[in-house]
């Protein structure tokens, strides 16, 4: 019974230590996944941009389409 309170203890000890860093890699995949979303948010609003220059519509204001 002894034996098994001291692997629970240790368990516990390394839990302590392994969820925290654990939230740290999450924190940072998620912060790596917002900043590549808004990369490819800025590429395609460029493209956008891009094609109504090509197209001589960029600039112009259009009402009721």
């Amino acid at each position: 019974m002894i034996e098994l309170v001291a692997v629970i203890a240790i368990l516990a000890i390394l839990m302590a230590a392994a969820v925290p860093q654990m939230i740290n890699y999450t924190r940072a995949a998620q912060r790596a996944s917002a900043i590549t979303e808004a990369q490819v948010v800025a590429d395609v609003v460029q493209r956008y941009f891009y094609d109504e220059k090509e197209k001589g519509t960029l600039g112009q204001r259009r009402f009721g389409s």
